[in-house]
């Protein structure tokens, strides 16, 4: 039965990781339109780093968490098939920023 609202809690999890995903990537956009700027490394300003990193966990996180409340637990909601999808998508970009460096 499809339903638009999580009944696992695996599923509330991915749904709360890919809202903490927004609200990271809202702070790290504060961040930057207040004036912060980054340097040569990526640890160079480290409110961007910190805000950075804490999105990019929650998205793959997010992927994760949502995947196997899909799998094993059989999460049929469109919320966390969203979320899963977003979080996908991340993780896609993630990898591909690691593997292939600009």
């Amino acid at each position: 039965k499809k339903t638009t609202m999580p009944r696992t809690k695996l599923g509330k999890w991915s749904l709360s990781l890919i809202g903490a995903f927004f609200v990271s990537v809202l702070v790290f956009l504060i961040f930057i339109a207040d004036g912060q700027r980054g340097g040569q490394g990526f640890f160079d300003n480290l409110y961007l780093a910190i805000t950075g990193l804490l999105a990019g966990a929650c998205g793959i996180a997010s992927f994760v968490v949502g995947l196997i409340a899909i799998i094993r637990r059989h999460e049929r909601s469109a919320f966390v098939f969203i979320a899963v999808f977003i979080g996908a998508l991340i993780t896609l970009w993630i990898g591909m920023e690691v593997l292939f460096t600009h």
